[in-house]
């Protein structure tokens, strides 16, 4: 059973190999530049780069934009994750985050920071 190199150590023989394949392969192959793309994806496969995911409390109308991905608790949710579908601002209705449209399940983000909406909490998730 063999051990498990540390990521500059596999980065190193990585770059080894990519050496050896421009020397010895044609300098327009595609079999090479695949080889090359494999081997270089490998390094971020093997070792994942430590993200960090951030829970964060909307506090203002800006903190959500379309295609964030939001935890939402209220009236039949429960921590339900859902995606910010679409994010409409009007004069006249303020911005309101539709969560799914088909089901025309939606909220108004300034009833919601006044407490007057049927969401009773939600929070943003980043990475």
């Amino acid at each position: 059973m063999g051990t498990k190199l540390n990521k500059e150590t596999y980065q190193k023989l990585i770059d080894e190999d990519i050496l050896a394949l421009n020397k010895h392969m044609p300098e327009f192959s595609l079999e090479k530049k695949h080889t090359i793309d494999v081997l270089k994806q490998s390094i971020d496969f093997l070792y994942p780069k430590n993200n960090t995911v951030k829970i964060i409390s909307i506090k203002t109308i800006y903190d959500i934009k379309q295609g964030d991905t939001l935890i939402i608790t209220g009236d039949s949710f429960k921590n339900e994750i859902m995606k910010a579908q679409i994010v409409v601002i009007s004069e006249k209705d303020g911005t309101e985050i539709i969560i799914d449209k088909k089901m025309n399940k939606y909220f108004n983000l300034g009833m919601y920071l006044q407490g007057k909406s049927w969401v009773k909490n939600v929070l943003k998730i980043t990475v």
